[in-house]
């Protein structure tokens, strides 16, 4: 840090620093809990709130979260009865949430001790900006380096259609959703902010790009652990990819048991991203326009999601039938 930043840090501390809220959703996360509960409280920027909620964990995630709000008024919890998938908790921290700038944390994520300072920092120095994050790196279970998570989309432009393109368009990692976010913009999106679908955290990014830009510094502060255990890896399907309608499920549980067209359901949320924001008719075209270039380069998932579903679908009636018919 070099003097000038220091004293500008020195003189906003003297006039007292805006709160920043940190919501910790969990779900059985004992493994690496402690270890990003500490890193949390362990920042420079003191003026925080560390809210933790409680997807109904089986494991010892309740007692990890209780020492730490026994002895440390900063921490909140709160327990689940039951599990309302991830997308439900993803939005409770955030509608608990008290102060003007708020923060995702991961409970197998890092970051250093600096990180919500420059955070903080680049909103506060970049008004044009509604989310701050820093460069990213991918550690394995263990906290071992991996690589670095680079991106070439551009997300500091001026145009804010450019910017809802490269989200949408533009393979990424959705890594910003864990930067230091203006809580008034998170707030401001249609519907919750997280989405109870595949992608939601891709669509969540849309949709603030297209309210303002988003701030990245060079400093590497944001540490994403890659495991057996994670969402990601849970839902690898046999060839390698993701198994979208389990990941759908996973955010939602009300879809258990439904037929689900995740990559139709991105489409009806990235139109609705096009028109639902507060820009003049003519850009909201253009966004519309850009949608349609999504869709072209998602075709064969479009129509692959129709042939399954009614493949499904016929699948089901010959079972009644068949269930039908033994019983007689």
């Amino acid at each position: 840090m070099t003097p000038e930043q220091r004293a500008r840090d020195d003189a906003k501390a003297q006039q007292g620093r805006p709160l920043v809220s940190v919501g910790l959703p969990v779900y059985n996360g004992e493994r690496y809990l402690a270890q990003a509960i500490d890193c949390v409280l362990d920042q420079t920027y003191q003026n925080l709130e560390l809210i933790i909620s409680d997807n109904a964990s089986t494991d010892s995630t309740a007692e990890i979260c209780q020492r730490y709000a026994a002895r440390d008024a900063r921490v909140s919890y709160y327990r689940a009865p039951t599990n309302g998938g991830v997308a439900w908790n993803f939005n409770r921290v955030v509608e608990l949430a008290n102060g003007p700038y708020f923060k995702w944390m991961a409970c197998d994520d890092l970051i250093e001790a600096e990180f919500v300072e420059r955070g903080v920092d680049g909103l506060e120095d970049h008004p044009e900006a509604v989310l701050s994050h820093s460069a990213t790196r991918v550690i394995g279970p263990d906290g071992e380096h991996l690589r670095h998570d680079r991106t070439k989309i551009t997300v500091a432009g001026p145009d804010p259609v450019r910017r809802f393109r490269d989200v949408m368009i533009e393979p990424h990692t959705c890594m910003w959703q864990f930067g230091v976010i203006r809580l008034d913009a998170l707030r401001s999106l249609p519907n919750d902010p997280m989405g109870g679908y595949s992608h939601a955290d891709g669509v969540l990014l849309e949709r603030l790009a297209l309210l303002g830009t988003f701030h990245e510094s060079s400093e590497t502060l944001f540490s994403y652990r890659r495991h057996p255990g994670q969402s990601m890896a849970q839902f690898e399907n046999a060839a390698g990819g993701l198994d979208r309608h389990a990941f759908a499920v996973f955010f939602d549980h009300d879809l258990e048991g439904k037929i689900v067209f995740p990559t139709w359901r991105l489409l009806r949320e990235n139109a609705a991203s096009a028109w639902l924001n507060p820009l003049p008719v003519r850009r909201r075209a253009a966004a519309t326009a850009m949608v349609l270039r999504w869709v072209v380069r998602k075709r064969r998932d479009l129509f692959t999601e129709i042939g399954t579903g009614i493949g499904t679908v016929i699948g089901r009636i010959r079972s009644r039938i068949s269930e039908l018919a033994t019983r007689r």
